[in-house]
């Protein structure tokens, strides 16, 4: 618009630039929102995910995350209910395993793995090890450990270690204060 104001008239100028300055404040404010929204679901993870940790991620041949994606969608509604944040409708949304990886790997992970059942999907993210066996051992882990008390308020429950990786899930009595 700001490329036609050579060819309008004068009068027309005084309604072309109130609609540009309109258009680029709500484009402004529509980026501003869904960077907001973006920051605080990423940085929730990883600073839970550096603060709960059990060790330096650098002391971890990797990380198995116990969840699926509905899992991680319900958990970004939840972040996003607590701070009283939306995302916008031209933003991606966060709510796949493949888009918490980028957390763990700038967290200091090496390997990020996902189990969400006897089934995983880390052949996607590290072809070399075979999925199903490590995530039949991972939800046997993960069914033990929640059949003891848990008394844990913490964003992540540690489950324990596999193989030189730590595994977590998300803990379901997360207290969000």
């Amino acid at each position: 618009m700001s490329f036609f104001i050579p060819f309008v008239k004068k009068w027309q100028i005084y309604v072309l630039v109130p609609v540009i300055v309109l258009l680029t404040f709500t484009l402004y404010l529509d980026n501003h929102h869904n960077l907001q929204w973006y920051r605080t679901i990423t940085n929730t993870y990883y600073d839970r995910l550096l603060s709960e940790s059990p060790n330096s991620p650098a002391q971890y041949k990797g990380i198995i995350l116990y969840a699926s994606d509905t899992d991680i969608k319900k958990r970004n509604q939840l972040i996003a209910k607590i701070h009283h944040i939306s995302a916008g409708n031209t933003l991606e949304n966060l709510d796949a395993f493949g888009r918490w990886v980028p957390v763990a790997r700038e967290a200091g992970f090496k390997t990020v793995m996902n189990c969400n059942g006897e089934k995983g999907r880390n052949v996607l993210w590290h072809p070399q090890e075979n999925a199903t066996d490590i995530c039949k051992r991972v939800s046997q882990m993960v069914l033990a450990a929640k059949n003891m008390p848990n008394s844990d308020l913490s964003f992540y429950h540690i489950v324990g270690e596999y193989n030189g990786k730590l595994i977590i899930a998300f803990n379901k009595h997360w207290d969000h204060r």
